[in-house]
């Protein structure tokens, strides 16, 4: 349970520094380029945050990072930067200035603060790679995504999960993962046979 909280905890964080960037620019209290820096920063930052809390629940230390692993958490880094110039001039576009609203740009700001699970994922998936996880539904008001129903109940290692890009909180789920609440947990169960059902993701 303590590493659950600790991981709302860092998501909350996430998304308050992320919110205040956005605030920032559509009041008009900081520059596009400060908004910038300043968002690149808190991605920066808390990509590394996650990956390393998620390696550590395998007993692996930040100094203990394999070259292969410091770059894919870089690769994903640079990949979630590429689309901060879009974001903010969506943000600029609908400013106060402009009449815009803000809740409707924290609705969106929804599924950058969500990646946080996915590398968080990301790097436990690295550390725990020959561990088996089976693929637990989340409590959700609504119905699940027909990805991650057809993926509920199975299992493989959590290197096949990773290496199929089906993490939890994946973007290739019909649910694109933005508000996805499943999860891989460990499990003693036998791998699922056949093919990985590649077929269930976008």
């Amino acid at each position: 349970m303590g590493v659950v909280h600790i991981a709302v905890k860092t998501v909350a964080s996430y998304r308050r520094a992320l919110r205040s960037s956005v605030r920032g620019l559509w009041s008009g209290v900081i520059t596009f380029d400060q908004a910038f820096d300043a968002f690149q920063s808190t991605v920066e930052r808390n990509f590394a945050q996650a990956w390393m809390a998620g390696a550590e629940e395998c007993g692996i230390e930040s100094d203990e990072l394999t070259e292969a692993e410091k770059n894919v958490l870089n690769e994903r880094v640079a990949a979630e930067i590429e689309h901060i110039s879009e974001f903010l001039e969506a943000v600029e576009v609908n400013s106060k200035k402009n009449g815009g609203q803000l809740v409707p740009l924290f609705n969106r700001l929804e599924m950058w603060a969500n990646r946080w699970n996915e590398v968080f994922e990301l790097g436990e998936s690295y550390a725990c790679a020959d561990e088996k996880r089976i693929w637990v539904l989340g409590r959700v008001r609504t119905k699940h995504c027909r990805s991650c129903l057809g993926l509920a109940g199975r299992v493989y290692r959590y290197s096949v999960w990773r290496d199929n890009d089906a993490l939890p909180n994946s973007s290739r789920l019909d649910c694109f993962g933005g508000h996805c609440n499943c999860s891989l947990r460990k499990t003693d169960a036998p791998i699922t046979r056949g093919r990985f059902p590649i077929g269930l993701l976008n």
